[in-house]
């Protein structure tokens, strides 16, 4: 869960456009799951979501994202695999990096290591809706 607060019309809450996939250091991208559920309502005034078709076939840009309190939560396939980020995600990369040695003390972690040890296995029943 990511928190983008509406705008009040001053454009300081604004969620730059960004690519999904710039956030997520694993693949396949097509085993990944994205998705954005609005927690008020809303309307283009205030900042709903915008997407620019075609955008997911080009290359990956760098983003920058405002200093805003975040929680994230990821989902991957299980077939899905970790990627070593350091060349286009170097922000991301120091940010993961910091989270491990938060939360373990230690130094040598990789985002893989910081990734396994947030992972919970989704587990249930297969039903048909």
């Amino acid at each position: 869960l990511i928190n983008k607060p509406p705008d009040a019309g001053k454009k300081t809450s604004r969620h730059p456009l960004h690519q999904d996939l710039y956030f997520f250091p694993f693949r396949p991208a097509d085993r990944i799951v994205c998705a954005w559920t609005a927690m008020e309502h809303t309307y283009r005034e205030n900042g709903c979501l915008a997407v620019l078709p075609g955008t997911h076939k080009g290359k990956m840009e760098q983003h920058v994202y405002p200093k805003w309190e975040i929680i994230t939560c990821h989902f991957a396939d299980s077939s899905c695999h970790y990627i070593e980020c350091e060349d286009f995600q170097e922000q991301m990369t120091n940010e993961y990096r910091d989270m491990y040695r938060k939360q373990t003390g230690r130094q040598d972690g990789t985002i893989q290591d910081l990734w396994k040890l947030r992972s919970r296995i989704v587990q249930g029943k297969r039903i048909n809706l």
